[in-house]
């Protein structure tokens, strides 16, 4: 069944590609991707637009995003999990904050120079745990990412890296370092691959997580994560996570 699901993820975009347009994937997109998986990169929303964005999670949860850009070198947002909003799983709020996220773009992509964000965001992913204060993955936390896309025969790649120091609690303090590369995939598609080493975790758990997007309606994008491929060492994608979230981009 497992299995099924899977394949089943990766064929849906191409079963349904008729029914795709623009949105913040492919090289048709009319948005920037500001994230790979988990970690932002160095991508904005423009001046006088919102997302709204709900991720379906482990346990039948739903994270809540929803983001402005009141200029185009500034991103404020707020985002909220609930977990047991589908499924038989007890419905259960996490007794924490809502996540806080704030990111400025102090250098614009050019030939030769890549694009530089800072910025800053409390909103870690996966399950949260009350008693330790935390999500399964961390916060970023405070951050510094570079980004730069180049052009080839297979469409439009982007190179990211970044680094942060996260402040989700007092066991997870410290820097850590990640990257990832987004690939399109055609007009209206793309891959992204992200590794995230979790220096700062006090669990040392490293992941490698994979993401396809389409856009599916006119400033909507579909994404599926693919998160944790390598969870079990000896079966590959055997007990990974896997996430679904609409993406929805409006200009007010």
């Amino acid at each position: 069944m497992k299995r099924f699901i899977f394949f089943a993820t990766l064929l849906l975009p191409i079963l349904f590609n008729t029914a795709f347009a623009k949105g913040n994937a492919g090289t048709e997109a009319t948005y920037e991707s500001r994230y790979l998986v988990d970690m932002p990169n160095a991508g904005m929303l423009p001046k006088s637009h919102y997302l709204f964005c709900p991720k379906f999670i482990e346990d039948g949860g739903l994270l809540l995003d929803l983001e402005v850009a009141p200029f185009d070198f500034l991103n404020v947002g707020i985002s909220y999990p609930i977990f047991g909003v589908i499924g038989d799983h007890k419905l259960y709020f996490p007794k924490n904050l809502p996540g806080f996220k704030i990111k400025l773009r102090v250098l614009g992509e050019d030939v030769y120079i890549p694009a530089i964000a800072i910025g800053f965001s409390s909103q870690g992913n996966g399950l949260y745990d009350n008693d330790k204060f935390r999500y399964d993955q961390l916060s970023p936390g405070f951050y510094l990412v570079l980004s730069k896309s180049f052009k080839w025969s297979l469409g439009e790649i982007s190179a990211h890296i970044g680094a942060n120091y996260c402040v989700e609690n007092k066991d997870n303090m410290g820097f850590n370092v990640y990257g990832g590369i987004e690939q399109t995939i055609g007009k209206y598609f793309a891959v992204i691959v992200e590794a995230n080493p979790n220096f700062n975790d006090e669990h040392k758990n490293s992941r490698l997580n994979l993401g396809i997007r389409a856009g599916i309606f006119e400033n909507v994008t579909l994404e599926w994560q693919l998160r944790e491929i390598f969870a079990s060492k000896n079966k590959p994608f055997t007990e990974m996570k896997r996430y679904l979230a609409f993406e929805i981009i409006k200009r007010f």
